[in-house]
């Protein structure tokens, strides 16, 4: 039988203060559907030792670990494999030990894996699941009698989140001037609070990006931003941007179609913002509000209260938490795919929805990662899988520039001259609070002192050396470093 398989080559020292190996090393052999004779055996059962958790990563990337991944969850013909530069190209085992071997160092920086494989890609985004499944399967495999515990929050929409934490709950849909019907969340007050007197000032909060704003309900109410500020007397808004989990309708366009996944952040900020700002200031009768964005939601910030000045007259103060501003020097694996020409990203991506684990193996994953691991682990892998929007962060990782979308030849006709043209973030004259990570493979330090650069109204910044990209949302220390000044910077602005 022909092998099924795919190899990649990376390498990276680390993630976050875990210092996670990000060997991505993938190869799935057909064998292991049939379940080939000793491969139960072979499976490594050790856990968090030697070199500790760069050394566990790595572990579960091994080939060895990949064979027990679900084979039979992959739809057939999905790859073909060609094998080269191999003595024995059927034989898993001997590319496991090639994997493995690279993987012994821990955490050192593998510069290198062998090129066994020349992969054909069909469906492109079946490789990035590949990688999903395999990790999810090599943690629980790599800790032996792992708990096993049940999340009932796993599967809740997020009003069902809201109120599974005792909070109150509203669902609010508003039109775009383009036609997209985005889902916006509320928690109009605290535990008890709906007694208090006096307006209470809104703050509108946007995920980054692959995410949805489900994502600051996910801790516990003591752990999760919306929640603190619900608590501490806010009106709190969770919006949710085109395309994302509950914002997938418009007015004329099928959720099927190409047209309705023709846009990128620039849409977002244009069109986006100014409808939940305005929905949610009419709602409230208010003139003013915070506004909090994570990563992408930072970059809709930047280009919408500059390129809009009567939008940015509606933001009291702009909470800048890990910003994304250009792609120049990202770290990330997955990000760094948008280094490559635009016909090969669109062979791999398609140009509809980037859908990197569809809902069956989605709710699959859900159940393997239900270990009592920590949630630095977790957010680690969630990492390498984020789902960017494709069109403009490719432009901004090959240009290195904050500017709007390059139609080519088109762009005599969009702008009315040959090259796109920048945004002018320099003219944004919101206050902007900002705090970044050291281990961001997103936006790394040196990005966000370009950044600091170009932005005109800093009142205040804090670098975390040990937070990575994700920490500004799910730290566990999130609320003692910094959600806690966000309120006290809130009350400072009342």
């Amino acid at each position: 039988m022909e092998p099924l398989g795919i190899a990649l080559t990376a390498a990276s020292p680390g993630v976050g203060s875990s210092g996670v190996c990000t060997a991505l090393g993938l190869a799935l052999a057909q064998g292991a559907a049939a379940g080939a004779p000793g491969d139960e055996g072979e499976r490594r059962k050790g856990g968090r030792t030697g070199s500790g958790m760069a050394n566990f990563a790595c572990q579960a990337w091994s080939l060895s670990l990949v064979l027990t991944c679900r084979a039979d969850m992959l739809p057939a013909g999905t790859y073909t494999w060609k094998a080269r530069k191999s003595s024995q190209p059927g034989n898993p085992r001997a590319q496991a030990k090639q994997l493995e071997s690279l993987c012994q160092g821990g955490p050192k920086m593998l510069s290198q894996l062998e090129d066994t494989t020349r992969p054909v890609l069909q469906t492109g985004e079946m490789w990035l699941l590949l990688g999903a499944l395999c990790l999810a399967q090599g943690l629980e495999d790599a800790i032996p009698d792992a708990e096993m515990f049940h999340n009932p929050e796993r599967f809740m929409n997020i009003s069902q989140k809201i109120h599974f934490h005792g909070y109150p709950s509203e669902e609010h849909e508003v039109m775009t001037e383009d036609g997209y019907f985005l889902s916006l969340n509320r928690i109009p007050h605290g535990k008890g609070g709906a007694g208090r007197s006096g307006a209470r000032t809104p703050v509108l909060i946007v995920h980054g990006f692959g995410l949805d704003g489900g994502d600051w309900v996910d801790n516990f109410p003591d752990n999760s931003l919306a929640f603190i500020l619900a608590d501490a007397g806010y009106d709190v808004w969770l919006g949710n941007n085109r395309g994302s989990s509950w914002s997938r309708r418009h007015r004329s366009l099928s959720v099927a179609s190409q047209q309705f996944w023709d846009f990128s952040f620039h849409e977002m900020a244009m069109y986006d913002l100014p409808a939940m700002v305005g929905f949610i200031l009419t709602e409230t009768q208010q003139e003013q509000l915070f506004y909090v964005g994570h990563s992408q939601g930072c970059s809709l910030g930047f280009i919408a209260f500059s390129s809009l000045p009567h939008l940015a007259n509606k933001i009291k103060l702009f909470f800048a938490l890990a910003p994304v501003h250009t792609f120049r020097h990202v770290r990330s694996p997955v990000l760094k795919l948008f280094f490559l020409p635009d016909w090969l990203l669109k062979k791999i991506f398609g140009t509809r929805e980037l859908v990197l684990v569809p809902r069956k193996e989605r709710l699959r994953l859900a159940e393997w990662c239900s270990t009592s691991l920590k949630a630095e682990e977790c957010a680690s892998s969630i990492f390498l899988f984020g789902g960017p929007n494709r069109k403009n962060l490719n432009m901004t990782a090959k240009t290195s520039e904050f500017k709007q979308f390059d139609y080519g030849l088109r762009n005599m006709e969009k702008y009315n001259q040959l090259r796109p043209p920048f945004y002018q973030i320099e003219a944004m004259m919101v206050p902007v609070a900002m705090w970044s990570g050291g281990q961001d493979w997103v936006a790394p330090p040196v990005e966000t002192q370009v950044l600091l650069a170009h932005l005109t109204n800093v009142v205040h910044y804090e670098h975390f050396p040990d937070w990575n990209h994700f920490d500004h949302q799910w730290g566990l220390n999130a609320p003692q470093r910094v959600y806690r000044r966000m309120v006290a910077m809130m009350e400072e602005n009342p």
